[in-house]
């Protein structure tokens, strides 16, 4: 367990997505894994808007995985949907039914030089659901005896990512007052006119709160906001469900 000692230890000082990422790749080689991953589920782990996306997988599989959505079928993130503690991949078939399409991802994973591998499911409550992978390059066996460990590194990992994010988040700064008020009701299910009702305030100085609560988030739709608003603790579950 000293790396895992170690990660924690030096992981408390990252202050950078970059500096996780280097942190993350030094761990994974000393538990004998070539490559990790640590992603946001669904969509492009290299898309402009990705929260999180840490990967050091060859290119050519990043570009096949992103630009042909694969991961709209990959079965380790499928798999992700029914575990809350880490597995290997030689167990896919054992926690779901492999479609034909799911063979053909894992088995082309391989021929971009992608071995053995271990995932490590993360959930978290009004968060996109995530996972931190390590893997070997092909034909290189998985190291067994670490995989507790691997455990340990990939859900300290995700911490420190959300740390960071936070901070962003913070630094990009906080909805005004009005502006979570008129979120919140929002989130509850009501209309510009009935939450101007509620504050009294006019329908077009709601909407305009409200535009500019996108606007912090970078989000287009009222759903897009709530979740957002949610995801970055501006407001809470048991705030929205209060009514």
């Amino acid at each position: 367990m000293r790396v895992v000692a170690e990660f924690a230890a030096e992981s408390q000082a990252v202050e950078s997505i970059s500096d996780l990422d280097r942190l993350l790749g030094a761990a994974a080689a000393e538990l004998g894994f070539r490559y990790h991953a640590l992603v946001q589920h669904g969509r492009p782990a290299r898309a402009a808007d990705a929260r999180l996306a840490l990967l050091d997988y060859p290119g050519s599989w990043q570009e096949r995985f992103d630009t042909d959505g694969l991961y709209e079928i990959d079965p380790v993130q499928r798999a992700c949907r029914t575990q809350l503690v880490g597995f290997a991949w030689s167990e896919l078939g054992k926690l779901i039914r492999l479609t034909p399409k799911q063979r053909q991802v894992l088995e082309e994973s391989r021929r971009h030089g992608i071995g053995e591998g271990f995932t490590v499911p993360i959930h978290l409550p009004g968060e996109r659901a995530a996972s931190c992978s390590f893997a070997t390059r092909a034909g290189t066996a998985l190291p067994a005896r670490n995989l507790m460990a691997a455990q340990l590194v990939g859900q300290f990992g995700f911490e420190v990512s959300r740390r960071i994010t936070r901070a962003r988040a913070t630094a990009a700064g906080h909805l005004s007052p009005r502006q979570r008020e008129c979120v919140l009701l929002m989130a509850q299910g009501k209309s510009d006119w009935e939450i101007g009702r509620i504050l009294e305030l006019s329908e077009e100085t709601v909407t305009k709160y409200l535009n500019a609560a996108r606007s912090r988030f970078d989000v287009a739709r009222r759903t897009q906001l709530a979740i957002m608003a949610l995801h970055d603790g501006e407001i809470g579950f048991d705030e929205v469900l209060r009514h």
